[in-house]
């Protein structure tokens, strides 16, 4: 498990060194400034218009501040590519138990334990070591070219989308060649487990599709929605818990009914459950926005 575990490390800190360095191509091919309200002035309802209850209380805090200040772009765009390179550390390292659940959730019939998938999976993390390299080699490249807001609210969102990949061919097709890396890898694993090629081969493109779906570069509400982590969740409970949610299905749709014991249900209808759950598991990744850079 410790080889598995550094594997998994070493990708989450090259995810985090991709987002800093990609930040950092954007400086040279983004200029200007802009007048934004300053973050440290209370208000004019404080500082104009206070009354003091006595002579005790002064003038609030950073009433002497200016009421507008200038940011550069060029340090708005850095800074918002650089802040998801904490994110992307994070979700690599979640991503892990994540894939890991997948593919023991849908193989599990064929007997071994959680821990010997989470290492059987691990390898397949390396693949992604490629576009993590790619970014910022991609963003250089891209930068001359980019046509990027000149106010800061929205530029902060179109430079984390333009160094995610939005609008980078190069980067682009990098995420669409490791992914399907990836999901071969998974597939091998599968197989390896299951002894079946076909298992494998679906187990494959569900693992690729559940990776793609937290790497989205453009949620589907244009940014981290609610909606998308619930339906998420609710997808990971369908993939780990099939038989007990039918059963509990089944009881409630015969209550009232004289029944010998509590139905089992059949084995095409638990994997047709965790084959929603899979599905219910990409939807909700994209609608939350991805794990950001993985």
């Amino acid at each position: 498990m410790g080889v598995a575990a550094g594997i998994v490390v070493v990708v989450a800190i090259a995810a985090f060194a991709g987002a800093h360095l990609a930040g950092g191509q954007l400086a040279p091919h983004v200029s200007g400034t802009d007048t934004i309200d300053n973050p440290n002035y209370p208000g004019d309802g404080l500082c104009e218009n206070y009354e003091p209850p006595s002579e005790e209380f002064g003038t609030p805090d950073g009433c002497g501040n200016p009421e507008r200040v200038q940011r550069s772009l060029s340090a708005v765009a850095v800074g918002a590519v650089r802040g998801n390179g904490g994110a992307a550390l994070l979700a690599t390292l979640l991503l892990w138990p994540l894939v890991t659940g997948v593919v023991h959730g849908i193989t599990e019939g064929y007997g071994g334990s959680v821990g010997e998938t989470a290492r059987a999976v691990a390898p397949a993390f390396l693949p992604a070591l490629g576009r993590h390299a790619a970014r910022p080699v991609a963003v250089a490249l891209a930068a001359p070219d980019w046509n990027y807001p000149v106010a800061v609210a929205p530029l902060r969102t179109a430079a984390a989308e333009f160094a995610g990949g939005g609008g980078v061919t190069l980067l682009t097709v990098v995420v669409a060649l490791t992914v399907a890396w990836q999901g071969y890898v998974l597939a091998g694993v599968a197989t390896g487990r299951a002894g079946d090629r076909g298992i494998g081969t679906f187990v494959g493109l569900v693992a690729a599709a559940v990776v793609a779906g937290c790497a989205a570069v453009t949620p589907a509400s244009g940014g981290a929605t609610g909606w998308g982590f619930l339906i998420g969740l609710m997808g990971l409970v369908f993939i780990g818990i099939p038989e007990l949610l039918l059963r509990h299905d089944a009881k409630w749709d015969l209550f009232g009914y004289r029944t010998d014991g509590t139905p089992e249900p059949k084995p095409w209808l638990v994997a047709s459950r965790r084959l929603l759950g899979v599905l219910l598991l990409v939807v909700g990744m994209w609608g939350a926005g991805g794990l950001g850079y993985v």
